[in-house]
């Protein structure tokens, strides 16, 4: 496997999106490598985290359209699907930028002038569902320390997106992001080292209480290029079907992929 350094996205990454389809094809009938990603219970791989990251290092605030492949699907693996993510900016929300999550889930973020990035909003656009945070949710703070784990909480209510008057219920929630440290990962680009950061974000609701588990692997100043999330949620007594996803990032250009044979 040639060790190969894998390259930033540039300020905007939409002119990186042919590429990043040929690169979708390529992984796709090539077979998809992100299956060698460790596990949520895997950490035997991990060094120390090297230096604190910002919160901007881990969710670059720029005009973005990534494209990922989703690699496992629940117990499906090489689902053939893609997933892509825009940032761009807002003022919905008292917001400054929305993240668009394939086009059923956006949030909307902003910088606070500490330097946090913290959540205002969230739609999930299927379930007609608008979840409004007091204070916002904080999703990445300014400075983020290897090996500290940072809790923040906030106040949880949920609406109609398509009409705000009426709330459907309302509680608590509260996020834990932990910088666990560096690991080497191996992908079909060949090898990187990347921070992994861990979240568990919890909502205890009057109707329903959701957990999820996320595992980010971050190119430090340029974002996720591999996640890994689960979610359970319990509704009025009933857990229903736990849902799992691993994406990796597709959108390297051409000229950064190893040659067959090298």
């Amino acid at each position: 496997m040639v060790n190969v350094q894998l390259p930033s996205r540039p300020a905007s990454s939409r002119g990186w999106k042919s590429a990043g389809y040929c690169t979708l094809l390529a992984a796709m009938a090539g077979g998809c490598a992100s299956n060698r990603l460790p596990s949520q219970d895997d950490t035997a791989s991990i060094t120390a985290g090297r230096a604190p990251l910002a919160a901007e290092s881990i969710y670059p605030l720029n005009d973005i359209e990534d494209t990922y492949f989703v690699s496992h699907r629940q117990d499906e693996e090489r689902t053939n699907e893609i997933f892509i993510l825009r940032r761009y900016p807002t003022m919905d929300f008292n917001a400054q930028w929305a993240n668009d999550e394939n086009g059923e889930r956006t949030q909307y973020w902003r910088r606070e002038p500490n330097g946090d990035i913290v959540m205002t909003a969230s739609v999930e656009h299927k379930e007609d569902a608008l979840a409004l945070f007091d204070p916002p949710l904080v999703i990445a703070p300014a400075r983020l320390e290897p090996g500290v784990a940072y809790e923040s909480m906030s106040e949880m209510r949920v609406v109609r997106a398509s009409n705000p008057d009426v709330e459907r219920t309302r509680g608590s929630c509260r996020r834990v992001m932990e910088y666990v440290g560096d690991e080497v990962i191996e992908s079909i680009f060949g090898e990187g080292t990347f921070a992994r950061i861990e979240v568990q974000f919890g909502s205890d609701l009057s109707l329903a209480t959701t957990e999820t588990n996320t595992i980010l692997w971050v190119w430090p100043g340029h974002g996720a290029h591999f996640e890994e999330r689960s979610e359970l949620t319990k509704a009025l007594g009933l857990f229903g079907e736990p849902k799992f996803m691993r994406l990796e990032w597709a959108g390297i250009p051409l000229e950064y992929q190893p040659s067959n044979g090298e």
